[in-house]
């Protein structure tokens, strides 16, 4: 589950519930965007500690996507990349087609704002989680606008809705409590399918960091 604490926040859930029900029909469109210029920090943009956005930011939103499908694994991956002049990958969109003809994609950028959000578009209408779409406090379900206040706890915690982190926390400690060894929200398996995909687009852009040779 590390670093995937966005499906634990109670707009996640509620658009999972929303799914699950079938409210918005049969789905037709997933797509997410994560971008921030993260250039005034060392680490995103050094290839020497395998700097990028693809890996780092960009697996929110695969995740999205990866949620909304069921889990399914795509049936044919593309993708295009710039790279940035230390040799990380810079801004990255990617198409994924699953069966049926349906599609999702994103686009995650370390250099470039994007609207940092997520929407999923169906026979029957439209859902769109607002800014910001990885620790998110808004859903909004056929023009119907949510609002899910974060936890009380310190205003500052290092990343933006920090404090969200104790949603994840609080069901790693149910799964516990339980006896479970994996999380039946993000189990082992869809773990392993979202690192198979990243590494599938890391491939095709062509990007290579010296952590490979080991």
């Amino acid at each position: 589950m590390e670093a995937i604490w966005t499906c634990f926040f109670p707009a996640s859930e509620a658009l999972r519930s929303v799914l699950a029900q079938g409210t918005l029909g049969d789905l037709r469109v997933a797509r997410a965007e994560f971008g921030k210029d993260l250039t005034h920090v060392p680490w995103p943009v050094d290839w020497a500690q395998a700097g990028r956005g693809l890996l780092d930011i960009g697996i929110y939103c695969l995740q999205f996507i990866s949620m909304v499908f069921g889990g399914q694994k795509p049936e044919k991956i593309s993708a295009m990349g710039r790279r940035h002049e230390t040799g990380v990958d810079d801004t990255v969109s990617v198409l994924l087609q699953y069966p049926g003809g349906v599609h999702g994609s994103f686009t995650c950028s370390i250099t470039a704002q994007l609207s940092n959000t997520a929407l999923v578009i169906s026979t029957k209408g439209m859902a769109q989680i607002l800014d910001p779409c990885w620790c998110p406090t808004e859903l909004v379900v056929q023009g119907q606008h949510k609002e899910f206040p974060l936890p009380p706890g310190p205003k500052e915690c290092n990343f933006t809705n920090g404090i969200g982190m104790s949603y994840e926390a609080k069901h790693v400690r149910d799964c516990l409590c339980k006896g479970l060894k994996e999380s039946p929200v993000i189990p082992l398996a869809e773990s392993e399918l979202l690192a198979d995909i990243l590494e599938e687009v890391r491939k095709a852009l062509g990007v290579t960091f010296l952590q490979d040779k080991y």
